[in-house]
C-alpha cells in the first residue's frame, strides 16, 4: 500500500478545513469478503465519501466542498506555512449510523446514486456491530428504522447487476425471506458456484445475519 497526498478542502458551510488522505496503489491481499458485498482490505483502505464537521455540524460529500490544496505525505515542506497550518486540519471521518439517518432524512443526496451509497453505509455500519461480535439493534426504534432503509434499498438495488442482485439476496436473507434468497442465488450463473453452497448452508441454518465468504483457492 502506498498512500498518496493529503487533501485539504473547505467545509462548504462554514471555514473550516478538513483534511482526507489519498492512495496511489493497494491491494486486497488478506481481505475480507462479507455477504452484504462489503470487502474489508487492511492494504487498500475506503476515504470518507460523506463527512461531518465538528465545528458546524454540517454533513456533506467531500467531492462537492472546495478543494484547498494538497501536500505530500512522503515528501513534506516544512519551509512552507501554509502545509503547516493544513497539517492543523480536521481529519474526515466515517459518519455514524445516526449521521448516515440523518444524511438520508435531510436529502443530502441529489441522485439516485448518491442514496444508495448513503442507504447501504446503513446497512454495513449495522452489519459492522455483527461482524465485531455485537448485537445487530441495541433498541426497538433501531430495528424499525433498519428494516425501514432495508425495504427501500431493494427498490433501489439493480438486480441486473450481478454484485447488486447478490446484495438483494441477503437483504432478504436479514428480513428472513429464505426462499427469495435461495431463489436469487440459485439463478446466478456458473460463474458463481463457489458462492451459492454458503448462502444455502446459512439459509438452512435459519441465520438472518451477516456472515464472511471464504473462497475457495
Amino acid at each position: 500500500m502506498l498512500l498518496g497526498p493529503k487533501y485539504i478542502y473547505q467545509c462548504p458551510n462554514c471555514d473550516n478545513l478538513l483534511s482526507r488522505n489519498s492512495l496511489m496503489s493497494g491491494n486486497t491481499m488478506l481481505s475480507q469478503q462479507y455477504s452484504d458485498g462489503k470487502v474489508i482490505a487492511m492494504m487498500l483502505p475506503e476515504f470518507p465519501s460523506v463527512t461531518i464537521c465538528s465545528k458546524c455540524d454540517n454533513i456533506f460529500w467531500i467531492k462537492k466542498a472546495k478543494e484547498i490544496g494538497s501536500y505530500s505525505l512522503e515528501y513534506p515542506d516544512p519551509k512552507n506555512p501554509v502545509q503547516n497550518e493544513w497539517k492543523n486540519a480536521e481529519e474526515v471521518r466515517f459518519l455514524t449510523i445516526d449521521e448516515y439517518f440523518s444524511a438520508v432524512d435531510n436529502e443530502i443526496y441529489s441522485t439516485k446514486d448518491e442514496e444508495l451509497f448513503l442507504r447501504v453505509r446503513i446497512w454495513w455500519g449495522f452489519n459492522d456491530r455483527v461482524r465485531k461480535g455485537g448485537n445487530l439493534f441495541n433498541t426497538d426504534n433501531e430495528k424499525f428504522l433498519w428494516e425501514k432503509n432495508a425495504k427501500i434499498l431493494l427498490n433501489l438495488l439493480n438486480n441486473e447487476d450481478i454484485n447488486e442482485n447478490i446484495m438483494i439476496a441477503d437483504l432478504n436473507r436479514n428480513l428472513g425471506n429464505f426462499e427469495e434468497c435461495l431463489k436469487i442465488i440459485n439463478n446466478l450463473g456458473t460463474d458463481f458456484d463457489w458462492l451459492k453452497p454458503a448462502f444455502i448452508n446459512e439459509c438452512s441454518k435459519g441465520n438472518d445475519q451477516e456472515f464472511q465468504i471464504i473462497r475457495p483457492q
